[in-house]
């Protein structure tokens, strides 16, 4: 089949069949509702680009609208910019306007940035530069949004071409809607070179993302066969080739189509390609060029000097360039003369013009780009570099926000040339457009620039805190909290220092939610110095002092004054809003440090009572997530629920990922302990990318709830998820030094609840290490960051020392949280219960079976009151097993066995029914012999299989659930040998089990 190549002379396509049909079977799956995303992965010159071209042309003619966007390899392209390319597409096109925005539920304003205004450019403001952690969601949720709406009309395919030089932004952006677009007619399909997604980079870990998508699949590019290669060379010279040529030509080019391409196009322009050359030539070795850098240097030596010149500077430019970019470098020269050298690279192949704008040309492929660039010395480079900003500045700098960030690309290849000033000016306006259309990681990156460009001018100090003030909001809206308190700091200082207080006090609105952050109450302290009292920024830099001193120091007392202090500064400048937060973040300190419930509700009670109706959403969800955890540590699980459900609600109309994921995660854990594993599984999937495209808890949910179950291999694979995201990062906090964050995760909540008992989860590392760098004067120090790294520490090395059955390490443990009296709910995922749990098994693995005891009576009063059915189980087995060991309470002990079984039936946990089965046949006169290994509950559904009940019948009698009734008699059958029902009621008959 024959097409039209982007240079636009006739390109042949071969072979790829198996690969067309991949993306093939793909579009089919998509048109029957299920959205798919494909990659298609291969060396560079693969003909990966031009298989998607091709299938494109065939998606057309099936009806579906095909958009592109193109990344580019350097980093001066916008933020999002193949984005910005697909939404421009798509607006050009005229499938989307004002009325289909609209109808999307989509928010305009967020697609600022991607939809073009009238003129053609874009709605970013660099004038301002803001950071909102909530932003770069809403953004995402809106181009989903209108997606959808688009592929309700016609099927949609999005082509989006090399993505291992694509910007983090349009990467997360890719993850999003593949995820949230795959009951939808709309396909993905993205290249890039396998070579440079390293492991690590920000396109390999969108790859593994993307993996865990319904849908998804890899397409690899493989070499063209020595029949595609004749095929190619017979749709070129239009004669069979000789098979010398053939051989020839797949030698050189190992089977890469670009390279192959350009080989047989080379011999065409040299009169090679027709019967008599065929005929005359004896060694065709001699005419192919040996790599791919030698046949492009051959395609560019036919080429006049001065085409040669122009394209030189043009390829410093960029893949894409401008013909007024190349007037301002050649004053000489005037635009006719420009463009007639440009039309000799064209009609060459070299270069097209854009289909964007007018007077924009685009080179074939990077290739010859990167080719015609390593000509040039490192000092012309460099040069050229300082004159295409200056040249681009001039031309775009005030007009198009979309050329901030390659200016300041090529003001930072310049830097050794530029003035200093100009480059870091540069810099921070690339970051306030990148932060103005929530692309907070190119943000960071421009900002970051400015900085290290700027720290030894002392004579620029307030553009450096301008610097550190946009990094700092960048990190922030990142989540990359522990990072962004350091610029803060500096920029707050810098403010100052140049006598810009109004700036120095707004960046310290810049939440810090960092527990203990060192510097934050000094910090805070100058703040409310310099900020007049009696006004809403005052009270609000108090209440966040109080919470600074709390966590920071562990003044607790003094922390209350300032709270107190806040609400009255308040109220004198009639600020509701301010009082409120005093309020809520008194909560929050009072549920961290002495964990006083029922002060937390009185406090969140008041917080919700002063707030002004619907004018801080954050403020009610703050608030409301303190007062269900006041609730269900009081145990009122009900109260827990409401809470946890009005937050959520009020989250996700808010747009608020982060908030939303918050109180989703208490609901599900909730959730789990009621047993309500279906609605748990099912949240946490749905909710487990949205918390910042990183389902890192939603996997340890499922790790739980797998192994609960007894469902070891999804149990295994999640729990293989977790680990290696344990390993990498987790987002929002800097734990990849901590190793006893890792070790928690890595141990699994299967080791804590003594579900599998197998260490193979623990990485081999000796316990006691955990707590090895914590400070030795910190039981004199007792401030809240200390205490919750000390805790956190002794958590995980006791829940390694339990399933270790190691008794030196679990006395340490246990005897340093006594020494706090600090219950760890949040690390046992459950308050009360398991809390009482854990500190009952540690009491047991360090040898004291006494205090064991009163742990798991406390334990098992609170779960069996409050319906914590999960913990109630399983205190039943830890307290009965205790009974037996200590030969206490043997009755007793068989009465918790029978209630714990009853339970672990009810909602199928099937190794805790394994458990206590064999616990109650360990008790010494008491195994019950029934034939053929049948255990007490087999034969209970076996006598009522026998009078013919069905298996709801047997369920709603035995008070277990259907599936478990299911299993059961799966067992029966095996046991017993029985084909049937009524095979089996006839061994019961037999074994006088009616």
């Amino acid at each position: 089949m024959q097409l039209i190549s982007r240079s636009g002379q006739r390109s042949v396509f071969v072979g790829r069949s198996l690969e067309f049909s991949a993306l093939t079977e793909a579009f089919n799956s998509m048109l029957d509702g299920s959205g798919a995303t494909v990659v298609v992965s291969g060396d560079a010159g693969m003909g990966k680009t031009t298989l998607v071209e091709h299938f494109a042309e065939s998606a057309r003619k099936r009806g579906a609208q095909v958009h592109w966007g193109r990344a580019h390899e350097h980093a001066g392209a916008p933020p999002l910019w193949p984005w910005v390319q697909i939404f421009r597409s798509l607006s050009e096109s005229g499938v989307i306007d004002k009325e289909l925005v609209g109808s999307s539920g989509a928010d305009p304003t967020d697609l600022a940035g991607l939809i073009p205004d009238e003129d053609g450019s874009t709605g970013v403001d660099e004038s301002v530069s803001s950071a909102d952690s909530t932003a770069q969601f809403r953004l995402f949720d809106s181009v989903n949004s209108v997606l959808r709406a688009v592929s309700q009309n016609t099927p949609l395919v999005i082509a989006i071409d090399n993505l291992h030089w694509a910007d983090t932004s349009s990467l997360k952006l890719l993850e999003f809607v593949s995820h949230e677009l795959q009951s939808s007619q709309v396909l993905i399909i993205g290249t890039y070179r396998e070579a440079e997604s390293r492991r690590g980079s920000a396109l390999s870990e969108s790859i593994a993302e993307l993996a865990r998508t319904p849908g998804f699949s890899d397409v690899r590019m493989s070499p063209l066969s020595r029949d595609d290669i004749r095929q190619l060379v017979l749709g070129f010279g239009g004669a069979a080739p000789p098979e010398a040529l053939v051989d020839a030509v797949h030698s050189h080019s190992e089977g890469s189509p670009f390279f192959a391409h350009n080989a047989i196009q080379l011999l065409g322009n040299r009169g090679k390609l027709n019967e008599q050359a065929f005929a005359d030539t004896a060694d065709w070795d001699i005419g192919i060029p040996a790599g791919v850098k030698d046949i492009i240097g051959r395609r560019i030596d036919d080429l006049s000097e001065d085409c040669v010149l122009v394209l030189r500077s043009a390829a410093v430019v960029g893949r894409e360039f401008d013909l007024q970019v190349l007037v301002s470098l050649f004053p000489e020269s005037d635009e006719d003369q420009l463009l007639e050298r440009l039309d000799e690279a064209i009609s060459a192949g070299i270069i097209n013009e854009s289909q964007v704008a007018a007077d924009r040309f685009i080179f074939d492929h990077d290739l010859f780009r990167q080719t015609l660039e390593s000509d040039l010395r490192l000092s012309r480079r460099v040069r050229l570099h300082s004159r295409i900003a200056a040249s681009m500045d001039e031309l775009f700098g005030t007009s198009d926000t979309n050329y901030a960030a390659r200016i300041a690309y090529h003001y930072r290849q310049a830097d050794s040339v530029a003035d200093a000033e100009l480059v870091a000016a540069a810099c921070i306006r690339a970051g306030r457009v990148a932060s103005n259309a929530y692309a907070y990681d190119e943000a960071a990156d421009h900002f970051g620039a400015a900085v290290e460009i700027l720290e030894d001018t002392a004579e620029e100090q307030a553009l450096l805190a301008r610097a550190l003030d946009g990094r700092a909001r960048a990190l922030f809206a990142l989540g990359r909290i522990p990072e962004a308190f350091e610029p803060i700091r500096r920029a707050f200082e810098k403010y100052l220092d140049v006598g810009m207080a109004t700036q120095a006090l707004d960046i310290l609105s810049v939440p810090h939610p960092q527990v203990g952050r060192e510097g934050m109450t000094k910090l805070l302290e100058r703040g409310i110095e310099v900020a007049t009292s009696d006004t809403e920024t005052f009270s609000l830099l108090l209440s966040r002092l109080g919470v600074a001193r709390a966590q920071e120091l562990g003044e607790f007392g003094v922390a209350e004054q300032a709270f107190q202090d806040a609400i009255a500064a308040a109220r004198a400048a009639g600020s509701k809003r301010a009082e409120s937060w005093a309020y809520g973040r008194w909560a929050m300190v009072s549920g961290y440090g002495p964990m006083d419930w029922r002060k937390v509700q009185e406090l969140s009670e008041k917080a919700l009572d002063v707030m002004p109706p619907g004018q801080d959403f954050e403020l009610e969800v703050h608030c409301r997530i303190w007062l269900g955890e006041a609730f269900y540590h009081q145990g009122d699980i009900d109260g827990g629920l409401r809470e946890f459900r009005r937050s959520e609600e009020i989250a996700i109309k808010a747009r608020n990922p982060m908030r939303a994921a918050q109180a989703s995660m208490e609901l599900a854990m909730l959730m789990r302990l009621q047993g309500r594993w279906d609605e748990c599984l099912a949240r946490e999937d749905a909710l487990g990318f949205k918390l910042w495209n990183r389902p890192f808890g939603s996997h340890m949910a499922q790790v739980q709830i797998y192994f609960t179950t007894g469902q070891t291999d999804p149990a295994k694979a999640a729990h293989a998820r977790a680990r290696a995201l344990a390993k990498s990062r987790v987002s929002g906090v800097d734990q990849q030094s901590d190793p006893a964050w890792s070790y928690f995760w890595q141990s699994g909540i299967s080791g804590l609840l003594g579900i599998t008992g197998d260490a193979s989860f623990i990485d081999d590392v000796p316990a006691g290490e955990l707590w090895s760098t914590i400070p030795e004067d910190v039981a004199n120090h007792p401030a809240l960051a200390q205490r919750t790294d000390l805790l956190t520490r002794v958590s995980v090395a006791g829940i390694i020392a339990i399933v270790r059955n190691d008794t030196e390490t679990s006395k340490i443990a246990l005897d340093l949280l006594r020494q706090y009296d600090y219950p760890v709910g949040w690390l046992s995922l459950n308050p009360g219960g398991s809390t009482d749990r854990f500190h009952g098994r540690l009491a047991v693995t360090a040898g004291m079976p006494d205090e064991a005891l009163g742990h798991f009576e406390s334990a098992h009063k609170f779960c069996s009151e409050n319906g914590l059915v999960y913990d109630h189980a399983w205190t039943c087995h830890d307290l009965a097993k205790l009974l037996i060991d200590e030969r206490r309470d043997i009755p007793r002990a068989l009465t918790l066995i029978g209630e714990g079984v009853q339970i672990a039936e009810q909602y199928e946990i099937r190794p805790l029914v394994d458990q206590l089965t064999s616990l109650r046949s360990n008790v010494p006169g008491n195994a019950t012999q029934h034939p053929d290994g049948l255990t007490d509950r087999e034969v209970e559904v076996l006598k009522e299989l026998a009078v013919g009940k069905s298996n709801r019948e047997i369920a709603e009698a035995l008070f277990i659930s259907q599936n478990t009734v299911i299993r059961h008699v799966a067992n029966i059958f095996s046991k017993t040998g029985s084909a049937n029902r009524a095979q089996a009621a006839v061994y019961a008959t037999e074994h006088d089990l009616q």
